[in-house]
């Protein structure tokens, strides 16, 4: 099946292209950086099973390039969220869009070899598709003869002529990666734009057998570089210990200064989850053993995201306060209180640290708001309270609902009976309770959850939607599978409880407007990673771990 759909899109691409033929074709100055990196298993791959060299060379010239761009950014080791990939020491373009330009030579005959590809595609025969596991592994064989050992990333020719024909600028576009332009795009993080290039990194050096350091090289200084600038520990009540990782503001960049802490947004996201699981594989395929402890922080973190909504489902997008100190690492309810006010505001400015911290009574918090604005009518007469500033109304489609109707948190509802999974001789029911960290502190006192749905240790959420993403339950089944550590099977499986109980419909399974509310809304959207990773990585979580082995394959 792989195989038919790579002909054809190779063959879709190609059609696409030949309108154009004889124009140049430049990249943008403006690419993100996952678009690029992440090309790097897909032609990898090709190449080894299509037995190809091309694939490989054009990806082994993207990294050469990434790599001498690793050191000259503003934080040497990592890269902006956005590079110059056109190559050109100018670039103009060319105005009159509309007026082909003048054919290369080496082209000629290529347009007329497209037509006629073109003509005789309802003839050709269709690629015969695997109906089993059999059938996929004699169309794909493995070829255990191929030497590796002398194998060397392509060499990129930087002082090469011009490789096309007129261009509408004097300059040679064989430059290679540089900064982006603008200094606004010159931004750093490791989630969004940029999370699948680091997350290659060492997957590559696995699926070439190591026979190149050079991915190893490039995810060291990557790792050092956010060691030392964007990991930190955020503040939480009952001490748990977590990581996350900051992005910067755009730094300017003239300047190579690292950024300071007035410099960095202390965002996390559900894109960043996994750092965990590729922290966890750098730790195990380089023998970095110090990192597997950061690697559980880091999927800790996430997992801890999970567990402080009302729904048991992480937000897109939320705020957390760094540590002043690493080593000392008070909760601080002044200071969080501080930060919690720029981005939280209440009708009633008198009540609102009792809103914020949970003090007054929900039914005191939906008068505060009904004193305000007029109450709209609901069915049989009953007035509907507004939404809770900054959220959805938990209960807009519910007029007769009523508080004590709703468990508190999800420690009152009855959870599934855990499956009885076991590795060695140390099952799920079996686990020492003492070792799992405690549940994540609510802003008050126990019981207060659903009173207050800013959860405790989040300064804001930017985005309160779930988008049924398989960052987080990636790095857990990871965590599981290099540590053999059943916690983490455990806090997979109130993951899954939560998300099925939240996000299944009667089709299928829908992604969630507010992860906060008590009464969650679905969304008319299911993302197609739903099926391709999230359920994938659940099944995988609870399968042997001979299925899919990680000493085999490269997830």
């Amino acid at each position: 099946m792989s195989y038919g759909t790579i002909e054809c899109q190779v063959y879709v691409l190609t059609l696409d292209c030949r309108d154009h033929v004889a124009r140049p074709h430049r990249a943008s100055a403006k690419a993100a950086l996952a678009e690029i990196g992440s090309l790097s298993l897909e032609f990898t791959r090709l190449a080894q099973l299509t037995k190809d060299d091309k694939y490989y060379d054009a990806i082994a010239r993207v990294t050469n390039e990434l790599e001498q761009l690793q050191d000259k950014t503003n934080i040497p080791g990592l890269w902006p969220l956005h590079v110059n990939a056109q190559g050109c020491a100018k670039y103009t373009p060319s105005r009159n869009v509309g007026t082909p330009m003048r054919q290369d030579p080496r082209e000629k005959g290529r347009a007329s070899s497209i037509t006629s590809a073109t003509t005789t595609t309802a003839t050709r025969k269709p690629v015969a598709v695997p109906t089993d596991l059999d059938s996929y592994l004699r169309l794909i064989q493995r070829d255990s003869s191929i030497d590796y050992s002398q194998s060397e990333p392509a060499v990129y020719n930087h002082g090469g002529s011009q490789a096309q024909g007129d261009f509408t600028t004097a300059d040679k576009c064989d430059g290679g990666l540089e900064l982006p332009v603008s200094q606004r795009d010159n931004k750093y993080g490791l989630g969004a734009l940029a999370d699948s290039t680091y997350e290659y990194l060492p997957k590559e050096h696995l699926l070439l057998g190591g026979v190149t350091d050079q991915y190893k090289k490039m995810y060291k200084k990557a790792m050092d570089a956010a060691r030392k600038t964007l990991l930190f520990r955020p503040m939480m009540k009952g001490e748990r210990d977590l990581r996350f990782t900051a992005s910067t503001q755009s730094l300017n960049p003239e300047t190579k200064d690292m950024p300071t802490s007035s410099q960095l947004v202390y965002e996390s996201s559900h894109l960043h989850c996994f750092l965990g699981g590729m922290v966890a594989v750098g730790a195990k395929a380089f023998g970095i053993e110090s990192d597997m402890e950061l690697a559980s922080k880091l999927t800790d973190g996430c997992v801890w995201a999970y567990e402080a909504t009302n729904t048991g489902l992480m937000p897109e997008r939320f705020r957390v306060l760094p540590c002043d100190q690493d080593r000392t690492c008070e909760w601080d309810e002044v200071r969080y209180e501080k930060e919690a006010q720029r981005y939280f505001s209440v009708l009633d400015s008198e009540a609102q640290a009792r809103f914020r911290t949970g003090e007054s009574a929900y039914g005191q918090r939906v008068k505060m708001n009904s004193d305000n604005k007029p109450q709209e009518p609901g069915q049989n007469g009953v007035a509907v309270p507004l939404p809770m500033p900054g959220s959805l109304n938990p209960h807009d489609e519910d007029p007769l609902y009523k508080r004590d109707s709703f468990a508190v948190g999800r420690a009152a509802s009855s959870p599934s009976p855990l499956p009885s999974l076991a590795v060695g001789s140390d099952s799920l029911e079996n686990r020492d309770a003492s070792r799992l960290p405690p549940s994540p502190a609510l802003s008050q006192t126990e019981g207060n959850e659903r009173r207050d749905r800013l959860p405790a240790g989040m300064a804001s959420i930017s985005s309160s939607e779930y988008l049924l993403r398989p960052e987080a339950i990636e790095s857990v089944f990871v965590m599981f599978r290099l540590t053999g550590d059943n916690y983490w099977r455990v806090k997979g499986w109130k993951m899954f409880e939560a998300i099925v109980k939240n996000t299944r419909s009667e089709l299928a399974h829908a992604s969630v407007k507010d992860v906060t509310s008590q009464k969650p809304t679905q969304k008319d959207t299911m993302e197609s990673f739903w099926l391709a990773e999230t359920l994938k990585y659940f099944y995988l979580l609870f399968s042997h771990p001979s299925v899919v082995d990680l000493d085999k394959y490269v997830l």
